[in-house]
């Protein structure tokens, strides 16, 4: 199936768009003092790895990026949980309190 959205996909055009969505929410975030810069990028960081790493497998890029790219994101989501002290010892889960 070929046409001008299928292009767009194809040139990874879409995944520009999702990156600049998520440097927006980066930005309202700590704008509108949400959360401090720290906080922003460990809550976005893992996702942005991953965007970046599904645009390099559309432009044929190196594996070696998105094994890279994929790796990171990992560590970076666990420092925001733990940012977020959601794996704090001695927490129960909100489910676990109701």
């Amino acid at each position: 199936m070929s046409g001008p959205l299928s292009a767009w996909f194809e040139s990874g055009r879409a995944i520009n768009v999702v990156l600049a969505v998520f440097l927006l929410e980066a930005i309202w975030l700590v704008v509108s003092g949400r959360m401090r810069w720290f906080a922003a990028a460990a809550a976005l960081l893992p996702g942005v790895a991953m965007v970046l790493a599904l645009r390099i497998v559309i432009a044929d890029g190196d594996w070696l990026w998105v094994a890279l790219l994929l790796t990171l994101a990992f560590p970076v989501h666990l420092a925001d949980l733990v940012h977020r002290g959601v794996l704090r010892r001695g927490r129960t889960s909100r489910a676990r309190q109701a």
